[in-house]
């Protein structure tokens, strides 16, 4: 294998390493917002029983305190394919010289240039968890502080 052959194989390695990372993002923002759209819907289904007030409250928080957790951990596991999708384009920028000397080979996350197009794709996946756990903290406000809820 020549040396050109061999950057060809290190640059198909971490571009997969990438893929693989943003595969993830995909399955986890998909799979949270599956579970928050029936977690929506059967909280909305449950409203319309007849509940007293304080079995409202306690359901509403139960399920808040589910659709919270979720957003956080999905966060947390998204932000944490982004950091290792970060990790392995740092790591391709070190090698690169090695590996691309003519520079012929795209960048292994967006264009490859340094101008933050990377960054705006994430904004989806960062977003949602904190935009869903805000609609979460603001059923609970309704819930337990407006004074025309009716609860």
């Amino acid at each position: 294998m020549d040396d050109r052959e061999h950057g060809l194989a290190i640059y198909r390695a971490y571009r997969e390493k990438v893929a693989h990372e943003d595969g993830l993002v995909n399955q986890r923002v998909f799979w949270f917002v599956t579970f928050q759209a029936l977690l929506f819907t059967s909280f909305s289904l449950l409203t319309q029983g007849d509940f007293g007030p304080s079995a409202f409250r306690l359901t509403t928080v139960v399920f808040a305190a589910v659709g919270l957790g979720s957003a956080l951990f999905t966060y947390v596991s998204v932000d944490a394919a982004f950091d290792a999708i970060e990790n392995t384009q740092r790591r391709w920028k070190e090698q690169r010289t090695r590996h691309d000397p003519d520079d012929l080979l795209p960048g292994i996350v967006g264009d490859g240039r340094d101008d933050g197009i990377h960054v705006r794709g994430k904004y989806t996946a960062w977003s949602l968890p904190l935009l869903v756990a805000t609609a979460w903290s603001a059923v609970v406000v309704i819930v337990f502080f407006a004074p025309d809820a009716g609860f």
